[in-house]
């Protein structure tokens, strides 16, 4: 099994931790557990630095909490108590501000763009929707200029197709070199 370790920094996003974990263990094969108990109890064990510090103090405020592995919004549920603790305001506002920011790298393909952008949006829009016109015009934004202007000249109706229109661009204009 390869299970990242979750660490609580700023830049980790504990939503895809989660499904990170959720799909190594089932890969593993192993019980869950009655309400995701023994989940829990081995989710625990890749917890690191600020998450591991969290969950101690949490812990020894009350030993029943952090227990299970549920969908339950409880202190029970592991999973959902992360997501509430390692997903805040600020983080969201930071994020945002990152997104509003973000270009596209030198050397970096649309692709590569596109799978840094997208991860950062769901990092700054948990929980709060952000317009399609408002992630098409972030997106567009970051592009470099050569592949901007060509992509801007079809309807871009929502960020997927701004996406797949970008690497058409960037598909050519490597086709043409």
């Amino acid at each position: 099994m390869n299970i990242p370790s979750f660490y609580g920094r700023d830049e980790d996003d504990p939503e895809d931790w989660i499904r990170q974990f959720n799909a190594e263990f089932i890969a593993s094969g192993r019980a869950e557990g009655v309400n995701g108990t023994l989940k829990a109890a081995f989710a625990v064990t890749h917890l690191r630095e600020t998450a591991s510090e969290w969950y101690n103090e949490r812990k020894a405020a009350n030993n029943a909490h952090l227990t299970q592995w549920t969908n339950n919004n409880d202190d029970a549920n592991l999973k959902q108590q992360l997501i509430n603790r390692f997903t805040n305001e600020n983080n969201r506002r930071r994020k945002t501000d990152e997104l509003s920011r973000m270009v596209q790298n030198d050397n970096e393909s649309v692709e590569a763009y596109a799978l840094r952008f997208r991860k950062t949006l769901r990092q700054a829009t948990r929980g709060h929707a952000l317009h399609e016109e408002h992630q098409i015009n972030f997106f567009m934004k970051g592009l470099k200029p050569e592949i901007q202007e060509l992509t801007r000249l079809v309807e871009l109706a929502d960020l997927n197709t701004a996406i797949t229109q970008a690497k058409r661009v960037e598909g050519a204009k490597n086709w043409t070199l």
